[in-house]
Order: C-alpha cells, then sequence, then structure tokens
C-alpha cells in the first residue's frame, strides 16, 4: 500500500540510496583531493587523472614532464587513473632516494601484464624474489658463457670484423651509424641468448632489429604507455597503444618460436646459450616452487634485447658525437690506437696492460 507516495520498502530505498551516496562522496574525495604529504602536481580530471594528457604527450611525454618539473619544482606527483605516481627531476634527488630501500622496486607494467599473462615477469619489470631468482640466473649465465671475460673477446672481435667492414663499404660517403650499432650490438646479444651470429642481411636478423627497434621507440619517454595502470589496456583497438601491443606480441612470438626450436634439439650436456641453460634450469625446478617458467624466459629474453641493443648503441653514438664536437679528443684517440694497437687488426683486451704503460711514458 502506498501512502503519500512511500511504500513499505521506503527502509530498503533509503539505505541502498545512504550506501551509494557515502560511496560516491568517498570516491569523488579520494580522487580529487590529494593526501596531505604528495609532492605538488597536476590534478587532472577525476577518474583519468592526467592519462588524457598523457596520451595528448604523444611519443614524447618527457616534455610534458619537463614543464611539470618547471611549475612544481624537483618532485611531482599526479594521478593516472587512480594510481598515484611521484617523478623526480634531478640527479641529486634521484641519487637519494634510490639509497632508500623502499624505494627499488619497480612499478609494474598492466600492458605487459595483460599481454604476458604474468604480473611479475622478466629481469626489468619485476619485483621481489622473482627479481632476484632471474637476475641472479641471469648473471651466471653470462658468466659461464664468458662474457665480459677473455674467453667471449673472440665473439665481439668477429662482430668488430663485421661492423668495420661495413663501415669500409660506405667509403666517403656520409651516413648515419645508429643501425649499423644496433645490427652489432644485437647480433652479440643474439650470440649470447640464440648461440647464432647473423650476417646483417639475413632475414630473421631483421626482424628481430625491426621489432626491438619499434619496441623502444614506442615505449620513448620514459616508457610512459608501459605502465598506465588502465585495465583492458592492449585491448585499446586504435592509435600508438594498438601499434606497441602489436609489437610486443611479435616479438614475444618470434622469441618463443626460438625457444621452441631450442626445445627440438636440446641437449643437456651441450649448453650452447643462455636458451639452453634456462630450459636446464626449467627442467630442475619442474618439481619445485620458482620463478623458472617459459613465460619468464620469454621475458628475460625481450628484456635483455631492449635494454641492451638501444642502452649500448646510444652509447656508441654519443662517443661519434662528442668526437665530431671535439676533434683534438678524437686525435689524441687516434694516436693512442696507432701506438698500443696499430692499423692491421682490431684491439685485444691485452693492449690495456700496453695503454697504461704508453699513457704513463706519454
Amino acid at each position: 500500500m502506498s501512502i503519500m507516495g512511500f511504500t513499505e520498502a521506503e527502509p530498503g530505498y533509503w539505505l541502498l540510496t545512504g550506501v551509494i551516496g557515502l560511496l560516491t562522496a568517498w570516491l569523488v574525495k579520494h580522487l580529487i583531493t590529494r593526501p596531505k604529504n604528495l609532492p605538488p602536481g597536476p590534478t587532472g580530471l577525476p577518474l583519468l587523472g592526467v592519462a588524457w594528457q598523457i596520451f595528448k604527450g604523444g611519443s614524447d611525454p618527457l616534455a610534458l614532464f619537463a614543464s611539470w618539473s618547471k611549475k612544481y619544482g624537483e618532485i611531482v606527483s599526479f594521478y593516472v587513473g587512480p594510481k598515484p605516481i611521484v617523478i623526480l627531476n634531478s640527479y641529486p634527488v634521484i641519487f637519494e632516494a634510490f639509497r632508500h630501500p623502499d624505494l627499488q622496486d619497480r612499478l609494474s607494467s598492466r600492458l605487459l601484464q595483460e599481454i604476458m599473462g604474468l604480473k611479475n615477469s622478466g629481469i626489468g619489470f619485476s619485483n621481489g624474489e622473482v627479481w632476484k631468482e632471474q637476475r641472479k640466473f641471469t648473471h651466471s649465465v653470462f658468466r659461464s658463457l664468458g662474457v665480459g671475460k677473455k674467453s667471449y673477446e673472440d665473439t665481439v672481435s668477429a662482430e668488430m670484423i663485421q661492423l668495420s667492414s661495413v663501415i669500409k663499404e660506405k667509403k666517403t660517403s656520409p651516413f648515419d651509424p645508429s643501425t649499423l650499432f644496433v645490427q652489432a650490438v644485437s647480433n652479440i646479444i643474439c650470440s649470447i641468448i640464440f648461440g647464432t651470429q647473423y650476417t646483417y642481411d639475413d632475414d630473421a636478423f631483421k626482424k628481430i632489429l625491426h621489432l626491438v627497434n619499434l619496441n623502444v621507440k614506442l615505449s620513448g619517454g620514459g616508457g610512459s604507455f608501459l605502465f598506465l595502470p588502465i585495465p583492458g589496456i592492449s585491448k585499446i583497438p586504435f592509435g600508438k597503444m594498438k601499434l606497441m601491443t602489436n609489437t610486443i606480441r611479435s616479438l614475444n612470438a618470434f622469441i618463443q618460436s626460438q625457444i621452441e626450436s631450442h626445445e627440438k634439439n636440446w641437449d643437456p650436456e651441450n649448453q650452447r646459450d643462455f636458451i639452453d641453460q634456462y630450459l636446464n634450469k626449467l627442467d630442475e625446478t619442474k618439481d619445485t616452487i620458482s620463478s623458472f617458467n617459459k613465460l619468464n624466459l620469454t621475458g628475460c629474453i625481450a628484456d635483455l634485447f631492449l635494454a641492451g641493443s638501444d642502452t649500448t648503441a646510444t652509447t656508441l653514438k654519443w662517443c661519434i658525437l662528442f668526437m665530431m664536437a671535439y676533434p683534438q679528443v678524437q686525435s689524441r684517440v687516434q694516436d693512442e690506437l696507432d701506438h698500443v694497437v696499430g692499423r692491421e687488426r682490431i684491439p685485444r683486451l691485452d693492449d690495456i696492460k700496453d695503454q697504461r704503460l704508453w699513457g704513463l711514458q706519454t
């Protein structure tokens, strides 16, 4: 029976309305009101935070972050969706922060989590015990393969001969060394991971480089796209997010094909490369609780390519640029090479002691 517009179910309706009202008020307050201990920064939009501004920033969100640092200072905070993010904008602040153990974890990537099917994977995007296990194992494999030691020198030397040969073909014509440096560095990484050194015109090698370079380019600007905490982000059907999702999946598919090829020819007594040794580790830990699985193997390989190829190649490019800008330094470098190594061979690790003696004498 209804009396003056009210029903017998009136208490239930009032209770439901009250609960919805309280939840709405709490949500609005939580999203709009910044905690007092957060550093200053842009407010953004309710629910979205500054996600839209980052999307508008395109492939160079660093310019947006730089403008915020000028306005808000060395430490800037903001929300991307419900996720608070703090950016450090100077070396002293970064140095101080990363000395603190509570600030040494990595931000998880929602995009990689959805693509990989694993929240805490690889080396570059993992934390805690997963990171410790994968990092320790990777270091042990590198040591066993002789990476960084004299025993691996022949592999690096062979790559330098191929690189110098391609450079000589350019003769006196101007050229951009970027691609060549990435090829050389990536090829050494291939020898460690796949047990294969490619020629620069090999189709499989070109595919690796294309996917790695595209991933690096799309995740530029601090990799902000990778860390947007948006559920279903890998399902976005347009723009750079779709391209990044497709590129990561293509790189993972290529890596998985290499893993499958190794599995077919796997010999526990003949461990040729990183994949072989990881397969051995999978066999050793199959009845234990550990972070060793094929998804983590794929993640580790992708991390080694993305972290190793572009960073080293970029360092080499800066060296070339500085020597162009300071030709007197370039002359000193060439003079030292001529005295210690000569022009008939490439440098070796043993030349270091001769370089030191020559440096003392001069």
